[in-house]
This record gives C-alpha cells, structure tokens and sequence, in this order.
C-alpha cells in the first residue's frame, strides 16, 4: 500500500509542476529557462513584461523506441487585455526558434497562428 501510495503522491508532484503560475507569485525571468533569452526577444519586440498575467514553461520531448530526446521548451503567456497566449519555443541551446500567437492575442511583428 505505501509503494502505491508513494507513486501516487509523486504522479501528483509531477502534475502539479506543469500549472500555470500567476507572475506575482514568483519573479517572471526566474520561472524561464534561458536566462535572458525570453526577456530579450520580448524587449525586442516591445512587450512590456508587467502586462504578463500568468506564464507556464512546458519541456519538449520526443519520445523514441530506444531512448527519449529533450527538443528544448515552449513558454505559454498570457497577456493582460489579451484573449489568447503569447507562445516562445526555445531550442536546448536556447535558441528562440517559433514565436507566435493564438486565439484573439495579436503582437505586432509576430506571427498569429489560429
């Protein structure tokens, strides 16, 4: 019962690692991976880092037959006044591969996807 109780309770860490963070919780640029990767490209691209409500960094894996490969992350925000996210993948060398939009989000000078 204790071995099934234990995987249980660490299945609940696991997920509870992955839910979206309100920013006044924790500073922003110490949620990213990166360093100053995202801060910088949102400077670059005038987006002001108080109007981020709420931020969630998800890891990307490919998952093989032989072994798994980390592809490196993907930044979900939301932006206040913003129906929709402001989505940063980031390569394992912290690359800034895809910035985009979604849902009613638009930022000047990025790309919407629906």
């Amino acid at each position: 019962m204790r071995l099934v109780h234990g995987l249980l309770a660490a299945a609940g860490l696991a997920v509870l690692a992955v839910l979206p963070v309100p920013v006044a919780a924790q500073t922003f640029d110490t949620e990213l991976p990166c360093d100053a990767t995202v801060p910088e490209r949102l400077s670059a691209l005038g987006v002001d880092r108080a109007k981020i409500a709420s931020s969630l960094t998800e890891e990307r894996w490919n998952y093989g037959d032989r072994h798994d490969v980390f592809l490196g992350w993907t930044v979900w925000m939301h932006l206040e006044g913003c129906d929709g996210r402001f989505v940063m993948r980031l390569s394992t060398g912290c690359t800034v591969e895809t910035v985009y939009t979604t849902g009613q989000c638009r930022v000047n000078g990025v790309h919407h996807s629906r």
